[in-house]
């Protein structure tokens, strides 16, 4: 197969763009942050580390699986496949993190409905994309036909796994 998917195009393109305007955001963030600092709560600034540091890293991420997959590169469809696997590992966590706010902390303005609804509708995206990644055209275009699928998930789950405990170790220090 030579043509590549045209969704895998559009995915790849907005992972592009996507990590594009995350390494934009970041130092808006951080200017952001420098004119509001006195404002903020004392532990504040370990907060927007780790959220600057988050956004780096899926930036990262969205570039080099882009930038992958629009080269025909099976790093890039491995890359794009562990992004999607995050995503949904990040909002499940928001998911399971969300059910235990009940008593300690008020009602959102937006009411947890709507944050419940955000998440569950992102975990649903994210898995139909992984469930793209893995259909026969597209391991077909990346020379992956014969890589076993279970495998393939479970390397990827756990790489996701370790980048998310990672990420929620440093929350802890």
């Amino acid at each position: 197969m030579n043509k590549r998917p045209v969704i895998l195009t559009i995915l790849a393109i907005l992972h592009v763009a996507g990590g594009a305007l995350a390494f934009i955001a970041i130092p808006i963030l951080v200017v952001v942050y420098q004119y509001k600092k006195e404002e903020a709560p004392e532990n504040f600034s370990s907060i927007v580390f780790l959220l600057l540091v988050s956004i780096l890293l899926l930036a990262i991420l969205a570039l080099v699986s882009g930038i992958g997959m629009l080269r025909r590169k099976k790093w890039g469809w491995w890359v794009g496949v562990l992004y999607s696997i995050y995503g949904i590992v990040r909002n499940v966590s928001a998911l399971i993190t969300m059910s235990g706010f009940g008593a300690d902390f008020e009602e959102p303005p937006k009411g947890m409905e709507y944050y419940y609804f955000k998440h569950s509708f992102r975990v649903l995206v994210y898995a139909l994309i992984v469930l793209y990644f893995f259909r026969g055209s597209v391991l077909e275009y990346f020379g992956l036909k014969q890589q076993s699928k279970t495998k393939a998930v479970i390397i990827l789950f756990t790489i996701a796994l370790i980048f998310w405990g990672g990420l929620a170790a440093t929350q802890l220090i």
